[in-house]
């Protein structure tokens, strides 16, 4: 027989619960989770745990200890894997180059996908070489791109004048534009040109509003993509050596179709 220690650790509220089983001290404590290693093996947050109980044991399987960890480790665990999977979530939402697929699902304005995605050119004054970075909504956290964009992405690096392009698949709504007009308050030296692929929910007055008071602004200029703009998102924002065949020859009414609606919200009283 060899003698073993019982650790139990967890909430000093009171003593463990019988397990859902109904038995007292044969299952773990309520939100408990039983596991078997070797007394080397004891993580140090549990040996330093508190409040920590011992009880001997004999046990004729082997050398071990019988640990159960409380509620307060489970959570941190848990936590612990939230963050990891959203770390993980956010590493497939951003990037340098876009995949084809994703340019020709979400810049296609016959399409109406649920994300929004967002390519930036950005170039400050005076510097030699430009910025590019795509980001699509954050999902995870009810973020849209736009927001996402300026709060995670974006870093004021010198106070020269910053000039921003953006390609963006859908018009921002009216909230992303109040959010744009607050960061362009505090980033007195940024200008920022958006260029949308489609419109969105411009059929409610308050999206269009918001349009009109963003391009207002001195400094924002908000147009609908072109041609050329589709083409320049191609080679820019496409991989070296990656075959892309997305032309906008296959939807030019459409394009006419956002660039007269989008000129007629603009110029609305």
């Amino acid at each position: 027989m060899v003698e073993l220690l019982h650790f139990v650790t967890g909430s000093s509220s009171g003593p463990p619960q019988p397990s859902q089983g109904g038995r007292k001290g044969g299952g773990s404590p309520a939100g408990g989770r039983r596991v078997w290693i070797r007394p080397s093996q004891a993580p140090a947050e549990v040996r330093q745990s508190s409040p920590v109980s011992f009880s001997p044991l004999t046990c004729a399987s082997g050398a071990g200890v019988r640990l159960v960890l409380g509620q307060g480790q489970q959570e941190d665990s848990a936590a612990r894997a939230r963050r990891e999977g959203e770390a993980m979530y956010r590493r497939r939402m951003r990037g340098m180059y876009i995949s084809k697929r994703a340019l020709r699902k979400h810049f296609d304005p016959r399409e109406c996908p649920k994300e929004t995605y967002l390519l930036c050119e950005l170039e400050w004054r005076g510097g030699v070489r430009s910025w590019r970075h795509w980001v699509r909504n954050d999902d995870y956290n009810n973020c849209h791109a736009e927001q996402y964009f300026l709060e995670e992405i974006f870093e004021p690096r010198c106070y020269n004048i910053c000039d921003m392009t953006w390609y963006l698949s859908y018009s921002p709504c009216w909230e992303c534009c109040d959010v744009i007009r607050d960061f362009l308050e505090e980033q007195t030296n940024v200008n920022i040109c958006i260029h949308v692929a489609r419109l969105y929910y411009v059929n409610y007055p308050i999206n269009c509003q918001a349009l009109r008071e963003l391009n207002r602004s001195e400094k924002v200029t908000i147009k609908a993509m072109d041609a050329k703009d589709y083409d320049y998102c191609r080679e820019t924002f496409i991989q070296r050596g990656v075959h892309c065949d997305f032309s906008p020859k296959r939807f030019q009414s459409e394009i006419q179709r956002n660039r007269a609606k989008l000129e007629d919200i603009l110029q609305a009283s």
